[in-house]
C-alpha cells in the first residue's frame, strides 16, 4: 500500500492510495540490496519533498493518479470516494503532504586484486 501522508495528521483530508501497479517501497530497500550485492564504497541518500495542495507539483501528482483510476478501481483495493479524497487534497491549499521519497544508492564492484 502506498500512502500519501499529510504533514498535519489532524488535517481532515487524510488518505491512502493503493494500486499494485508498482512497489512504492523499493527505493527504501536499495541500501540493503547494494549491501547484499557485496558492492564496495556503498552509500545512499534519500530526499522527501514537502508539497502543498494547489501547487504545480500537487497538480502533476493529481493528474498522474487520475490516469491510474481505472486500474485502481478494477482491483478493488480503493473505492471512488477515496480517489476523490486524494484529488481534493491535491487541490486544497490548506493540505500539505510529503511527496514520494526519492532514494539514491551506489556502490562499485570490488577489485579482485589483480593488476590492470
Amino acid at each position: 500500500m502506498t500512502g500519501l501522508v499529510t504533514s498535519d495528521e489532524l488535517h481532515p483530508l487524510t488518505f491512502a492510495a493503493t494500486s499494485g501497479a508498482f512497489d512504492p517501497f523499493l527505493g527504501r530497500c536499495l541500501p540493503s540490496l547494494i549491501a547484499a550485492a557485496g558492492l564496495a564504497e556503498a552509500g545512499s541518500e534519500a530526499i522527501a519533498c514537502h508539497r502543498r495542495g494547489g501547487s504545480g507539483e500537487a497538480e502533476l501528482l493529481r493528474r498522474s493518479l487520475e490516469r491510474m483510476h481505472p486500474m485502481v478501481l478494477s482491483n478493488g483495493t480503493v473505492g471512488q470516494k477515496q480517489l476523490e479524497a486524494v484529488s481534493a487534497a491535491t487541490t486544497d491549499a490548506s493540505c500539505s503532504f510529503l511527496d514520494a521519497l526519492s532514494v539514491a544508492a551506489w556502490g562499485r564492484v570490488p577489485c579482485s586484486g589483480a593488476s590492470r
